[in-house]
């Protein structure tokens, strides 16, 4: 009994309790009432020292021997000091489930709320996503934000829809949910989309007009050279009658022969210039479609629609 009443006064000169123990270290055997005041004044030692780890386990080895409900409350109390909430109100809460009817209660209950109250305070309120593409920089759509990988978003909880865009690759989505707090980071593999290359259409059947404004130019060539040697002729009777004027006179059609003569070499000179420029006209013409035809074209198509934009890209290699 004077053990037992050495290691109620040990407890009380440690940490000053409420009122006294309430469980009877009698049942104790001697080995452990001795390890207990060893433990609880170690204990009391490191308190002082204000070496709050060191007095914390000095304490808990010595609940583990002897569960005493007081022990509880100034490891709480410890822990509130070292700023470690969560652990602090969980032993308050357990030293309240252990002895209900403790004087302090009240005490431990406004513990109990102003710690849960800065847990609160400090707990964070949004959540952090990082958003990242293979090949990095695509459109990343997230509600009204948006942005270009590789991306960090600050988000409150709750679920969300991450989309991303790349010119060229499929659109890829993913419906993710998060918690206050979280760090996340979320990686997309963008699948390339297949560009469509198709052969230009064939090309026309060569143009026949080159061919009949060519056919034109001859016809009036030939038409000139026809005028030409008529209006000779005509030349020829009027230069003989010329030279023979004086021996028998004009003869009576030689102003009729005179306006032959002018009006075939007139048109002699008229189709002569249409043929010319009609061979010309074709030969440029046959030039045009000979420069216009492509050596094995190709020609690529790729259409890209985004949120908000189209881009359109057209290949043509020669």
């Amino acid at each position: 009994m004077a053990k037992a009443i050495s290691i109620l006064l040990i407890a009380s000169l440690v940490f000053t309790p409420i009122s006294g123990f309430a469980q009877d270290p009698s049942a104790l055997s001697d080995a452990q009432r001795e390890l207990l005041g060893k433990l609880l004044t170690e204990a009391r030692n490191a308190y002082d020292a204000r070496d709050y780890p060191a007095s914390i386990q000095r304490l808990e080895e010595a609940y583990a021997i002897f569960p005493e409900p007081n022990m509880l409350y100034r490891i709480a109390e410890m822990y509130e000091e070292l700023q470690e909430v969560d652990r602090a109100i969980e032993l308050y809460e357990k030293y309240r489930t252990e002895r209900p009817e403790a004087p302090n209660s009240a005490v431990v209950q406004t513990r109990i709320e102003r710690l849960r109250a800065k847990q609160e305070a400090e707990r964070p309120k949004t959540a952090r996503l990082t958003v990242d593409s293979i090949p990095q920089g695509a459109q990343v759509f997230l509600e009204k934000r948006r942005g270009t990988t590789p991306l960090e978003f600050e988000v409150p909880p709750g679920a969300y829809e991450i989309k991303l865009t790349k010119f060229g690759y499929e659109e890829a989505t993913r419906s993710v949910e998060v918690k206050a707090g979280e760090l996340r980071t979320f990686e997309f593999a963008m699948v390339e989309r297949e560009v469509e290359v198709a052969p230009l259409p064939p090309p026309p059947e060569p143009s026949i007009g080159p061919w009949i404004l060519g056919g034109v130019g001859l016809a009036s060539g030939v038409t000139s050279v026809f005028f030409w040697v008529l209006a000779f002729d005509r030349q020829s009777q009027i230069d003989a009658w010329d030279a023979d004027r004086n021996a028998s006179g004009r003869p009576s059609n030689y102003d009729q022969v005179l306006d032959q003569e002018l009006t075939y070499r007139n048109v002699g000179w008229a189709t002569a210039g249409i043929g010319a420029a009609s061979l010309i006209g074709a030969g440029i013409w046959f030039w045009l479609d000979s420069d216009s035809e492509p050596d094995e074209p190709q020609i690529g198509l790729r259409l890209n629609l985004e949120q908000e934009r189209t881009q359109l890209e057209l290949r043509v290699v020669f």
